[in-house]
């Protein structure tokens, strides 16, 4: 990039000015503010150019622009999260307010744009009820301090957890999935959610959050087998 193509991104922007696509090459606007009659006559008329994509100026510009190539989405590796008290047999919860709650998925510094969530739940042999397994997410409050919403069981700490009740429940935690379960001994329900931007409600990930499982089928999980992934997602520039 020449000093030439810097002055001319920087001190258009800087002004008030855009840069737009306009049929195969770039087009400079001045912005129509009234407070800006201070703009260079200079570029009162290349505001009226067309930069053909071939000529040295639109490939500054273009550069300049960070138009490198094609952003895509990407995937980070799947992440198997604790699952030592899911695995403890937790106990059927007719309103669906006692299960499972993971630790913290931290995304402070891996700062994803988003997350897909996974399960896979092992019903038991024996005792089964036709009921639901449900799977949630829950979100900070604020930096590092999450609702108070537990009767037992610690906020984004890996463990058995209880709801204080199915308002306060509801009033915090986004459904991500949920299933019909029936009595099919030992039967494997995988349970997913490729959005969690989605079930929260937001454009970006939250910055901390965790997972919330809980099921009605009257018998408790059984007590080996069960596990939660997450997946990062992303975006990559793929560079010309």
């Amino acid at each position: 990039m020449t000093r030439f193509g810097r002055a001319i991104c920087r001190d258009w922007v800087k002004m008030g000015g855009l840069i737009v696509p306009a049929g195969d090459g770039l087009r400079l606007l001045r912005a129509p503010y009234p407070e800006r009659p201070h703009l260079p006559r200079l570029y009162d008329h290349w505001q009226h150019w067309l930069w053909t994509t071939h000529s040295r100026a639109a490939m500054l510009l273009l550069e300049q622009a960070g138009a490198a190539g094609d952003v895509k989405t990407a995937y980070a590796a799947s992440s198997a999260i604790t699952v030592t008290a899911l695995n403890g047999g937790i106990a059927s919860s007719a309103t669906w307010v006692a299960g499972w709650g993971s630790g913290t998925i931290d995304n402070s510094a891996n700062l994803y744009l988003d997350y897909m969530l996974a399960a896979s739940l092992v019903a038991e042999s024996a005792g089964l009820t036709a009921g639901e397994a449900r799977m949630y997410g829950v979100a900070e409050l604020a930096d590092d301090t999450y609702p108070d919403c537990l009767s037992s069981g610690t906020e984004g700490t890996e463990g058995a957890v209880t709801f204080i009740d199915t308002e306060i429940r509801d009033s915090v935690a986004k459904l991500a999935a949920v299933t019909a379960t029936d009595t099919t001994a030992s039967r494997v329900y995988p349970m997913s959610c490729g959005s969690m931007n989605a079930v929260f409600g937001a454009q970006f990930s939250p910055r901390k959050w965790f997972v919330f499982i809980t099921h009605s089928m009257v018998a408790a999980l059984e007590t080996s087998g069960n596990a939660v992934y997450v997946k990062g997602v992303y975006a990559n520039v793929a560079q010309s």
